[in-house]
């Protein structure tokens, strides 16, 4: 609904609102309308689940099927019994027991039986991280000289909140390095790895 503010010269009404009421025609309704469902950061054996609802007024009974997915990382559900009428149906998107580790971003593809829709896309991502992170996860010196001792201290915590991680030993095959220290960060949650050497 929109409203147009017309000024005129009439001294009885000078201020005139029309209002325009308009119903745009969309074969299915796509609920939330971005057509996305963001898992944020998922550790292994976390079951997060996120739902999309549909609902269609051109088909009586509507029927999705999930076509095109990344069976590795996602299980779909399609719940016709979701609402009151049988053209709505609620998609539940889950993450399967082993994912792959690291960042996705992918693609389902969906089939209906909506003459004008017959298909349509929602875009998952989210990012599956171990029990246990290392910060940093690599490390590049730049422009060293012969002599300058080159130093890094290594984070080592858990992904889950109120769990501990203790690091009892480190080694390190890189020729002129050694583990100086080994030590708990101040949150005492998990670790902190310190390594020293000359290039």
């Amino acid at each position: 609904m929109k409203f147009i503010k017309v000024f005129s010269n009439d001294p009885m009404n000078p201020v005139l609102d029309i209002a325009l009421n308009v119903t745009i025609h969309v074969p299915i309704v796509i609920t939330p309308a971005h057509r996305s469902c963001g898992f944020g950061s998922i550790t292994p054996g976390e079951k997060p689940v996120q739902r999309i609802n549909l609902h269609s007024m051109d088909v009586t009974n509507l029927d999705v099927t999930a076509s095109e997915y990344n069976r590795d990382i996602f299980e779909i559900t399609i719940n016709e019994d979701y609402g009151s009428t049988d053209s709505d149906v609620e998609l539940q998107f889950g993450i399967t027991d082993n994912p792959p580790k690291g960042t996705f971003r992918e693609i389902a593809r969906f089939s209906t039986n909506v003459p004008e829709q017959p298909t349509f896309d929602i875009e998952l991502s989210g990012t599956v991280v171990d029990l246990v992170v290392i910060r940093p996860d690599r490390v590049n010196w730049r422009y060293i000289h012969k002599n300058e001792p080159m130093r890094k201290t290594f984070i080592v915590e858990p992904t889950v909140i109120g769990h501990k991680v203790t690091v009892t030993s480190a080694e390190i095959d890189l020729k002129g390095f050694k583990v100086t220290k080994i030590e708990p960060t101040p949150s005492g949650h998990g670790s902190m790895v310190s390594i020293e050497g000359y290039p």
